[in-house]
């Protein structure tokens, strides 16, 4: 799960389905990876005992490890309860990775009928998706997956229309009359 440690991202529920998948006192399957700094409060309570065989912080990562790190997920879990946008939907897709998020309208919005959905708040119903999505037949959603890289585009046509929206933006505002 590529993500820094902001309240709004939700990753506390890791820790709630740990708890879960240790109730069960049945083996698990997978393990999340995250990717918080190492000194955070987050990070020590991956460390603790009951959770260190269940959660693996590697810690910020440079994008260009990105790849490498998404072919060796089984799953992307993204739990952020608010987003402006993350292009952690997208490359997840783009790399035929099953997705579970947050049942909000904007993960809808980008992820349409590719993502494993939950409700927000639910560490069972995140657990549930999980388990779904690695039993997942990922060749079923592939129609949906090209509508979305279709409309989103690659990278660089995603960062072409960025900036030129930013330049247009900076020759229409008073900001660039002033300067």
């Amino acid at each position: 799960m590529p993500s820094a440690h902001y309240p709004h991202k939700n990753l506390e529920i890791i820790f709630d389905i740990c708890d879960l998948i240790i109730l069960r006192k049945k083996p698990c399957d997978f393990i999340f990876l995250t990717t918080v700094d190492r000194k955070s409060k987050f990070s020590e309570k991956c460390n603790l005992k009951k959770y260190k065989s269940l959660i693996k912080n590697i810690g910020p990562y440079n994008y260009s490890e990105a790849l490498r790190l998404y072919s060796e997920a089984s799953v992307v879990f993204i739990p952020s309860l608010l987003e402006t946008f993350s292009t952690s939907y997208l490359e997840a897709i783009a790399c035929r990775i099953p997705l579970v998020t947050a049942d909000k309208n904007f993960s809808r919005e980008i992820c349409g009928d590719y993502a494993f959905y939950y409700p927000a708040l639910s560490p069972i119903n995140a657990l549930k998706s999980i388990e779904e999505a690695l039993l997942s037949n990922l060749s079923e959603k592939e129609p949906e997956r090209n509508r979305i890289l279709k409309l989103y585009g690659d990278q660089l046509s995603r960062a072409n229309k960025a900036i030129s929206i930013l330049i247009s933006a900076l020759n229409n505002s008073s900001f660039s009359k002033n300067v």
